[in-house]
């Protein structure tokens, strides 16, 4: 659904090039606001899995960035230092 929505946001803001090429505002502002509505929704749908992902319990590396080394000596210089 998420792949389906990113599909039809990208072939309504292509729609909307054209009509913005045509010179038709009314067709170029129903194309960018339902383009736009899709892309979200795919973001919604998206995010939706992650948090149904957490809260089952199948939390994958990909979803848990390690922090920078560099990061990590700064947090514990900034905690050493207090």
């Amino acid at each position: 659904m998420e792949r389906l929505l990113q599909i039809i946001a990208v072939v309504l803001l292509g729609f909307a090039a054209f009509f913005f090429w045509q010179g038709d505002s009314d067709w170029l502002f129903a194309c960018v606001v339902l383009g736009i509505c899709a892309f979200f929704l795919s973001m919604r749908f998206k995010i939706k899995g992650r948090m149904q992902q957490c809260k089952d319990g199948n939390v994958t590396a990909e979803l848990i960035e390690p922090l920078p080394d560099g990061e990590i000596e700064e947090i514990k210089n900034s905690r050493v230092s207090k």
